[in-house]
């Protein structure tokens, strides 16, 4: 798991503390998840049109989360706790379960899922290919 998460860090240029903190909470998946939501950005921030903001490596929106700018660790801990009942809701599909956590629909982000599943795949790969 450690290999993974260096592999991971130094593929994104990311702090390896923190990938290794996604990996063990959220797996590859959230992985995958963040590195498109913020491409691995800890001060990632985006207004939302409704007048809230998205914040943080998970990009959690603060209309519907409380985001944790103060405390990294517990920003991806919360963050993998949202994606871990996207993908319960889901029943482990992960593209579902990306546009639950994207547009908090079934039916929402299906192209934005579709570039997700394929970080994912191309992370799984890459990750195969430097550990094994």
């Amino acid at each position: 798991m450690q290999e993974a998460a260096l592999c991971i860090a130094l593929l994104f240029r990311a702090p390896y503390a923190h990938v290794e903190a996604a990996y063990m909470l959220a797996g590859l998946d959230g992985v995958a998840v963040i590195s498109c939501e913020s491409q691995w950005n800890a001060k990632a921030f985006r207004h939302e049109p409704r007048g809230h903001t998205s914040w943080g490596y998970w990009q959690i929106d603060d209309e519907w989360h409380v985001q944790y700018r103060g405390d990294l660790l517990l920003h991806l801990a919360a963050g993998a706790a949202i994606w871990q009942g996207c993908m319960d809701q889901a029943m482990g599909n992960f593209t579902l379960a990306v546009r639950i956590y994207n547009s908090g629909s079934r039916t929402g982000a299906i192209a934005w899922s579709e570039q997700v599943r394929a970080k994912r795949d191309s992370l799984a790969l890459y990750v195969w290919r430097h550990v094994r």
